[in-house]
């Protein structure tokens, strides 16, 4: 699931360059580089506290 958003994600990034959005591109993409670990710790943790109990 994880890897399926972060596709329709880069697709989403690539389309903002293409229609010279660049620097939004840019921007989004600075913070999703440390954003993406973080969430999928979070759905990590989650998955385990959920049926690990």
């Amino acid at each position: 699931m994880i890897t399926g958003v972060v596709v329709i994600f880069n697709v989403w990034l690539k389309r903002l360059e293409v229609t010279k959005k660049e620097s939004i591109a840019q921007t989004i993409d600075k913070y999703s580089i440390w954003l993406y670990p973080v969430m999928y710790f979070a759905a990590f943790a989650l998955v385990a506290f959920l049926f690990v109990r």
